[in-house]
């Protein structure tokens, strides 16, 4: 990802920054959830924005367990509003979605498969 780029994300989703100007948080995840993830990103924003929390926001962890995108999200510590429902739900969505979409090539796949038929014939 070119440095522009990543500007421009941590620009608009600043929970994504990693501290290395040419890498953000969906660098380290796999490159079939970066649409997946791009998508969760702009729901939270919105969200975000309407609490009045987007600086407020951290992604402490994020990664693939068991076939699924585990996010461990929450509010810095010196906020005093407790993380919004809506959140949650929204990451929740996510995780669960995250089960349908390959890890390599972001195509539909079977929940219990790590990645859709065709990249499990050419990788697996």
């Amino acid at each position: 990802m070119g440095r522009d780029k990543v500007q421009r994300i941590i620009t608009d989703y600043p929970w994504l920054d990693v501290g290395n100007e040419n890498l953000t948080l969906l660098d380290m995840l796999p490159t079939g959830w970066h649409n997946l993830l791009l998508s969760m990103c702009k729901e939270l924003r919105v969200v975000l924005i309407e609490y009045d929390l987007l600086s407020q926001y951290e992604v402490y962890d994020a990664k693939e367990k068991y076939f699924m995108l585990r996010w461990y999200d929450g509010l810095k510590w010196d906020c005093d509003i407790n993380m919004p429902q809506s959140i949650t739900d929204i990451v929740c969505k996510y995780e669960k979605l995250s089960k349908e979409v390959c890890m390599i090539c972001g195509a539909f796949k079977p929940k219990n498969q790590e990645l859709c038929d065709m990249c499990m014939e050419k990788y697996g």
